[in-house]
C-alpha cells in the first residue's frame, strides 16, 4: 500500500515537472530570439539536425521501398540538405571528400585568411553555404532543404524596409518558401524579432524567445516563451516576463560541436591595436558621442558623410 502511495507521488510529481517544461512546436517557419548568449543559436541548429534526421530517415525508408516496384514506377527522393549562412556541422568527411579538400584551392585560401595551418584539416563535414542568390530567388534551393539563418536581422532589417529586394524578391522567397521547397523549413534568430524586416516579420507565425541560459557540462536549460505575431500585432501572455515563461532542457553533443559559438570572431581580427589609456581617478568629463552621418542626395544620387569606414576583416576565401 505504501508502495502505490509512493509511486503515485512520483507520477504526481513528474506530471508537473513535464507540465512546466517548454516544448518546441514545428512549424515550417521558426524564429528565436533572445539576448548574445541566451542560446538562440544552439537550439536552432539542434532543431535543423534533427528535422534533417527525421526527413532523411523517412527519405531512407522511401527509396528503400521502391525496390519492390517495377522499374518504370520507381521514385527515388535525394537526401535533405541543410544550407545556412553559418558553418554547421553535419557528419563526418569520408576518406575521398577529405583528400579532395585537403588539396583543393578553396582550402589554401581559407588557410591563409583565418592564418591556420593547412595540416590541421578536420573530418568535420559541414552543411552547405547560403547565398545571396537564394534569398533573392535567383538561385534554386533543392526540394525539402532546410535554410537557416542567424542574425536575420543584418541581412533584413527592419530599416530595409524600402529596399526593394526585400520588398519583393525575399519576401516572396519567404512567403512561398514551403511551396517553392516542397515541405522544407526555414529556420532564423535574431536578438530581437523587432530588428527583422516588417515584410519578412508578417511571415513568422511564433517567436520562441529565450532567456537565462544555463550549463553543466553537457546539460543545458534556459527560460523560453511563445510570442506569437498576428499581421502587425505581437500577442504575448498577460503576466509578467519570468511568470510566463517556462524551461526548456536540452543536451550537448557529447564528442563533438555542432556549430562554433564564435564563428565571426576572426571577423574582428581586421580591427587594429591602439594603446590605452587608463583611468587613474573616480572622476571623468568626458561622454562619448558617435560623430554625426549625413546623407546629401543631388541628381538622383545619394552620399553619406561623417560614416567613418570600418575596420572589421570581411575578406572569406570565396573573395
Amino acid at each position: 500500500m505504501i508502495g502505490l502511495f509512493f509511486l503515485a507521488f512520483l507520477v504526481f510529481i513528474a506530471y508537473h515537472v513535464l507540465k512546466s517544461m517548454y516544448y518546441i512546436n514545428v512549424d515550417n517557419t521558426i524564429v528565436f530570439s533572445g539576448a548574445p548568449g541566451t542560446g538562440k543559436t544552439n537550439e536552432m541548429i539542434t532543431l535543423a539536425l534533427k528535422l534533417r534526421r527525421i526527413k532523411n530517415n523517412k527519405i531512407k525508408t522511401h527509396n528503400w521501398f521502391q525496390r519492390f516496384k517495377i522499374p518504370s514506377k520507381r521514385r527515388y527522393k535525394e537526401k535533405v540538405v541543410i544550407y545556412s549562412n553559418i558553418p554547421i556541422r553535419i557528419g563526418r568527411l569520408s576518406k575521398k571528400e577529405y583528400q579532395s579538400i585537403l588539396k583543393s584551392d578553396k582550402w589554401q585560401s581559407y588557410c591563409k585568411i583565418h592564418q591556420i595551418d593547412p595540416k590541421t584539416l578536420s573530418h568535420d563535414k559541414f552543411c552547405n553555404e547560403l547565398e545571396i542568390g537564394h534569398l533573392l530567388n535567383q538561385i534554386r534551393l533543392p526540394e525539402g532543404c532546410i535554410t537557416v539563418i542567424t542574425e536575420l536581422g543584418k541581412i533584413a532589417s527592419q530599416y530595409d524596409w524600402q529596399n526593394v529586394n526585400v520588398q519583393e524578391h525575399m519576401d516572396d522567397w519567404i512567403s512561398l518558401y514551403r511551396q517553392y521547397t516542397k515541405g522544407g523549413y526555414f529556420l532564423a534568430d535574431d536578438q530581437s524579432s523587432d530588428n527583422i524586416a516588417v515584410l519578412i516579420r508578417r511571415r513568422i507565425g511564433t517567436v520562441h524567445n529565450m532567456l537565462h541560459f544555463k550549463r553543466f557540462w553537457k546539460i543545458y536549460w534556459v527560460r523560453m516563451r511563445n510570442m506569437t505575431i498576428s499581421e502587425d500585432v505581437k500577442v504575448i501572455e498577460s503576466e509578467t516576463v519570468e511568470e510566463q515563461m517556462k524551461t526548456h532542457v536540452g543536451l550537448f553533443p557529447l564528442f563533438h560541436y555542432n556549430y562554433d559559438t564564435y564563428c565571426f570572431s576572426d571577423r574582428y581580427k581586421g580591427v587594429p591595436a591602439a594603446p590605452s589609456t587608463q583611468f587613474i581617478g573616480f572622476k571623468t568629463n568626458k561622454i562619448m558621442k558617435l560623430p554625426e552621418t549625413t546623407r546629401i542626395k543631388y541628381q538622383g544620387q545619394e552620399e553619406i558623410t561623417g560614416l567613418l569606414p570600418t575596420k572589421l576583416n570581411e575578406h572569406d576565401f570565396r573573395t
